[in-house]
């Protein structure tokens, strides 16, 4: 009758979600646990079932179990315990057929809860950031992908057709692009709500835009698509693009979808205007099969069949609510729909808008970029533009050189890389911003990726404006024109195919001058080269720190320069090692190495066969000219860099070029000299004769 009673009771403990209790064998084994207990220690009671008590414990407290009932005959004592994530709990300890019980007080469950949310965020966390790197690699790279792809086809004979089309996949790759991007920053965020990211934008390219988007879907179910602006209408204004080319994009979708012919039509009107704001009002009516008014209330109801099947209409409703916008819905069966939305934009800039800066006196450029060959870009593109540019390797250095101007700044802007050693370029802004002569020079940042937060710091900081990374000439012209005066870069020249790059997209991004390309590619494979050693080295050391350090780096050059698979790689690694998953950062390191020293060796073969191709010289071999070209690209390298390697390089020039005998004396006594600006005139001669 006793055994019954007992097993009454542990059955009853045993299913309690209040009491802690929990009983052992005679060797530690957990033989009967309550929830509540299970719940107290963080793990699920079957986990729990069968385990070691003391391996579930911190080392100290299952040290003083241990004690305490190793004692001879021991008898029931009051013990606190400190259970993770717990504060000390109270327990009767008491002896029980070889083994023992702990039993407690009932559960705090608010304590509980509390430990329980902590442990539940930490899974959201690591959770999330396992999303936004599979959606980084998943999503932005195809994506990217197709960007890329797109640009080389509007580079080939197209008719007016398939250039309408291409138009279509640029600006539908755009759109999705940004809206990956915007969910980054989301997730990315602690935020609770989505954040609007307010810029001046063209609002007549952006309907157009969308007439593109949906134009052949419309034109397959004969449905005629327009966009009409009222003259009145300001074409500029403030606003989040992102979201109003979602929110226009969803309701002429959801009109062409339950259309069937007919007309689907967006219409801008103006509702007021004042020196701090516009309304606009924004009509998007279609002629399709129209909803009843039970159907329109049943649109709030998730569980309704039609919430489902018009879930971009409830899409929209949502991205209205997050603009602060009214949007109402008039509609009936069979006569079509109309949605208005009602929406207010700043028509002015607040003072710390770039464009109440106009610049600095000066018609030069302050670049301060950490970067080598992403001077050599940036100062290439901007001088074949007419633009001087100065450099400064890092935040600190620019303040050094701003300290030394005397009266108005000497530079019209400053573009300001955000990562870079000794003084990053927020911090470097905030200090410039204290120089009073500084208040109208535009400070724009560079940047490979701007989330949310890091954009609000940048204009905490005093920042006007923001360029991504990779370089797209295009884009960095369209908006440094708004201080400098720039024409776009015409369209470059035919390059090699290369193994290792998408050449035709690096060129471009080069501005089109094919010879400033070929000496970046071959400082890349000396670059590839060197970071595979310093990879495996930080690798051998366990140095996560040094490896995001060199994928950094390199990412954002490899996507400069057209190396995309390089870039992925990069961009993978350095994912991983800021996701905290340093075992599968360190796993994909030997394959980021092995990219990196088979693109250096057939980017340095496959240029200098590009280049022996052109032409062999009478007397000339292919293979002695390939290497005497290699020999005069490495000097000439050197030599713009004022380089003391240019000594070395000139005695291999000679080593190798026993047919440029008698032609290279000078040249080699102009590098002794360290004349190295006549070196390169001299040199050009040298090459001139050989081609």
């Amino acid at each position: 009758m006793f055994l019954n009673a007992h097993n009454l009771l542990e059955s009853a403990l045993s299913r309690s979600n209040h009491t802690l209790f929990l009983r052992c064998d005679q060797d530690g084994q957990v033989v009967a646990c309550s929830r509540a207990m299970s719940a107290a220690l963080g793990r699920e009671l079957q986990e729990i079932m069968g385990e070691n008590f003391y391996h579930l414990l911190p080392a100290e407290e299952a040290a003083r179990i241990q004690k305490a009932i190793g004692v001879p005959d021991f008898e029931a004592s009051l013990h606190r315990l400190h259970l993770p994530d717990r504060e000390g709990l109270l327990f009767q300890l008491a002896a029980d057929a070889g083994g023992f019980v702990l039993l407690g007080e009932p559960l705090d469950m608010q304590a509980l809860e509390a430990a329980s949310t902590r442990r539940l965020s930490e899974e959201a966390n690591r959770l999330k950031n396992a999303f936004v790197t599979n959606l980084n690699h998943e999503i932005r790279d195809p994506l990217n992908a197709v960007a890329g792809m797109s640009h080389l086809l509007e580079r080939t004979p197209l008719n007016e057709q398939q250039c309408q089309y291409l138009q279509s996949i640029q600006a539908g790759v755009e759109g999705l692009l940004k809206v990956v991007d915007r969910v980054l920053e989301f997730t990315s965020s602690d935020l609770a709500a989505p954040q609007l990211q307010i810029r001046e934008f063209q609002l007549d390219s952006l309907t157009q835009a969308l007439l593109r988007q949906l134009a052949a879907r419309a034109h397959d179910k004969g449905i005629e698509l327009m966009v009409r602006m009222d003259p009145d209408v300001p074409t500029r204004i403030q606003g989040d693009p992102v979201y109003l080319n979602q929110l226009l994009y969803g309701l002429l979708e959801n009109g062409v979808k339950f259309s069937a012919g007919g007309r689907v039509s967006l219409s801008v009107h103006l509702l007021e205007k004042d020196a701090q704001k516009v309304g606009l009002e924004f009509k998007v009516l279609d002629s399709g099969i129209g909803m009843t008014g039970e159907q329109l209330a049943a649109l709030a109801d998730p569980f309704s069949a039609l919430h489902n099947e018009r879930l971009g209409l409830r899409r929209c409703q949502r991205l209205a609510e997050i603009m602060n916008a009214n949007l109402t819905i008039d509609s009936q069966a069979g006569q079509g729909t109309l949605v208005t939305v009602r929406l207010f934009f700043a028509t002015g800039l607040t003072q710390t808008d770039s464009v109440y800066r106009a610049g600095g006196a000066g018609s030069k450029v302050l670049l301060v970029e950490d970067n080598a060959l992403n001077q050599r870009i940036v100062c290439e593109l901007l001088g074949n533009a007419g633009v001087a540019v100065e450099v400064a390797s890092n935040g600190r250095e620019a303040l050094e050189k701003i300290r030394q101007c005397s009266g108005e700044s000497p530079w019209r802007l400053v573009l300001m890389d955000l990562e870079m050693p000794e003084l990053d370029g927020i911090a470097a802004a905030r200090q410039i911003r204290q120089h009073r002569e500084f208040d109208q020079v535009p400070i724009i940042a560079t940047t490979s990726h701007v989330l949310a937060e890091q954009r609000q710091r940048c204009q905490d900081a005093g920042m006007d404006a923001f360029l991504s990374k990779p370089i797209d000439p295009a884009k960095w012209f369209e908006r440094l024109r708004e201080w400098l005066p720039l024409e776009l870069p015409s369209k470059g020249a035919d390059f090699p195919i290369l193994s290792a790059v998408n050449s035709q997209l690096g060129l471009k991004i080069c501005g089109g001058n094919p010879s400033f390309y070929r000496s970046l590619l071959l400082d890349f494979a000396e670059r590839c080269e060197r970071t595979a050693r310093e990879l495996e080295l930080a690798s051998a050391h366990g140095d996560l720190a040094g490896i995001q350090f060199c994928v950094h780096s390199l990412h954002g050059l490899a996507a400069n320069l057209g190396a995309e698979r390089l870039a992925r790689a990069c961009l993978n690694i350095e994912q991983l090692g800021r996701a905290g998953e340093k075992e599968r950062a360190l796993s994909a390191l030997p394959a980021l190495v092995q990219e990196l020293l088979s693109s250096s060796t057939s980017l340095v073969q496959e240029l200098a066969q590009s280049q022996t191709a052109r032409s062999v010289p009478e007397g000339w071999t292919g293979e002695n000219l390939q290497e005497t070209l290699a020999a005069l690209d490495r000097l000439k390298r050197h030599l713009e860099g004022g380089m003391g390697d240019s000594l070395d390089s000139v005695q291999e020039l000679i080593r190798c070029s026993p047919l440029l005998a008698g032609q290279l004396e000078r040249l080699e006594k102009l590098v002794n000299q360290f004349d190295f600006s006549a070196a390169l005139k001299e040199l050009e001669e040298v090459q001139g004769r050989i081609a």
